[in-house]
């Protein structure tokens, strides 16, 4: 399977999200701010009983508004916010990410692993245990067990229905329930099987357990059929539940569980009926999975007419958090854009690789000898790194990035990628005496300037759109074949 950096409806109603979250951090921000308003007001009144006595009031007044004190609830609000837009940008990023590294041999693999934490495989799973228990007079053990499983994948699928957004509900919702259901058969197995067992064995038992959980989890998140954020809440509540069901069946005796024949039994359950439900539903399941690659089109003048400011203008971290703005937006091939900036004196970088890492160890090596800073945008590797001296300065560079947008522009009748222009000056940075990453600094208007003008002299390039607007890209430049 061909995967690039791509749009869905999917990822596109993520990405309205994360607007929003930006929106709300705005409007949570705004209220420890002073308000003045203009009121304005007309009254009309009169007396039925004299033709005489009508009256007209006009009334205009301006309103400020300062917060006092609201005892900490405007910077509480703001850190929510904050903590909420966090998330959603962390939960695109890693989607994205996941979307680069899709493969055919990978997918090969985890459609089956995801496909064992399906309804039909944990229930037979659960049942197995109950039915073991149930035969050894652990009845009370059994119904206790497929209680907290019936409760926790009737409230979790309910809640998803209730508090999840369409973007996160077409992944699952606020809650993973295979990751959920999964953690919770998986998580009983550890416990019954470690009932009467020693440290390490339980220890063991249990990290086998978690071990098989993760590697469902990660499929899950892996094959874009869930968000990472609801396979943490899945996970967190399968933890909960577990625990306390350990607590509940501390006082019973070790014999009326059998917990080696347990174990046994419920293994066996699991593979004999996860190879079933593979064999009978793999092709409907890859189908199902099957990547679906969508990238958004416009014309030039859809573009330029204000459909540019629709895609991130920061750059967002890894972790969710938003960075530095965009510089600039490029329409046209990347090939291109490296020559043309090579000519001016800009040197090209491979894409960095996790060899790149131990060129940071040499905690005395100069600048130029040391790899730039590895950063992402929404999980993903620049497409296009270059490198400009600073002349005045050899301890200082300029780093130009170039990421890869989900949107194509149709251009005179051929189809051009968007890039996204980054640009950040480097410094050397030893961090314990034991390794050395570049720092990244915030550009200076000086930077800023000497990239446009560098972008451009690029023959055959024309403006798009341009603004002034410091949170938005300068420039969105289109540049011919």
């Amino acid at each position: 399977l061909e995967q690039a950096v791509r749009t869905s409806p999917v990822l596109a109603g993520a990405i309205a999200d994360t607007e929003l979250a930006d929106a709300n951090v705005a409007v949570a921000d705004s209220a420890g701010r002073p308000r003045v308003s203009v009121e304005a007001g007309y009254g009309m009144g009169a007396d039925f009983n004299d033709d005489l006595s009508e009256t007209s009031t006009d009334s205009v007044g301006l309103r400020v508004s300062v917060p006092l004190f609201q005892g900490g609830s405007i910077r509480s609000r703001s850190r929510q916010q904050r903590a909420l837009r966090a998330a959603s940008n962390l939960d695109l990023s890693v989607a994205t990410l996941m979307a680069e590294l899709r493969n055919a041999p990978a997918d090969a693999f985890m459609v089956p692993l995801t496909m064992l934490a399906e309804r039909p495989v944990v229930w037979v799973t659960g049942l197995a245990m109950a039915l073991w228990l149930a035969a050894w007079r652990g009845w009370r053990v059994a119904l206790l067990m497929l209680a907290i499983m019936g409760f926790a994948e009737f409230a979790s699928v309910n809640l998803n229905h209730l508090v999840s957004s369409p973007a996160a509900l077409s992944r699952g919702g606020f809650t993973s329930v295979p990751t959920l259901m999964a953690g919770l058969v998986f998580g009983f197995m550890a416990v019954l099987a470690g009932h009467s067992m020693g440290r390490w064995a339980k220890a063991v038992v249990a990290a086998m357990c978690g071990g098989v959980v993760v590697a469902i989890a990660y499929s899950r998140v892996y094959l874009g059929a869930e968000w990472l954020s609801g396979i943490l809440a899945g996970g967190l509540l399968a933890l909960v539940l577990t625990s306390l069901f350990g607590m509940a069946i501390e006082a019973i005796p070790a014999r009326r569980i059998r917990p080696l024949g347990l174990l046994g039994i419920a293994s066996l359950a699991f593979v004999a009926m996860g190879a079933f439900h593979i064999h009978k539903n793999l092709a409907a399941s890859e189908a199902h999975f099957a990547a679906r690659p969508v990238v958004q089109s416009f014309t030039s003048a859809q573009w330029s007419g204000g459909a540019w400011s629709n895609i991130p203008n920061r750059r967002v971290d890894l972790a969710g958090a938003p960075e530095e703005v965009f510089s600039a937006q490029w329409v046209g091939q990347l090939q291109q854009l490296e020559s043309s900036l090579q000519s001016q004196g800009w040197k090209p970088l491979p894409m960095w690789g996790w060899r790149d890492a131990f060129a940071y160890l040499d905690t005395s090596a100069r600048l130029d000898k040391l790899p730039p800073r590895p950063i992402l945008h929404q999980g993903l590797k620049a497409k296009l790194t270059m490198v400009l001296d600073d002349t005045a300065s050899p301890q200082r560079r300029l780093v130009l990035r170039a990421f890869k947008a989900h949107v194509n522009i149709d251009v005179d009748g051929r189809s051009d990628p968007v890039f996204l222009i980054s640009v950040t000056p480097e410094i050397p940075r030893a961090r314990f005496g034991l390794y050395a990453i570049p720092a990244t600094l915030k550009a200076t208007e000086e930077d800023s300037r000497l990239a446009m003008a560098a972008l451009a002299r690029i023959p055959d390039t024309r403006v798009l759109a341009e603004t002034q607007d410091p949170q938005k890209p300068a420039r969105v430049l289109l540049a011919k074949p």
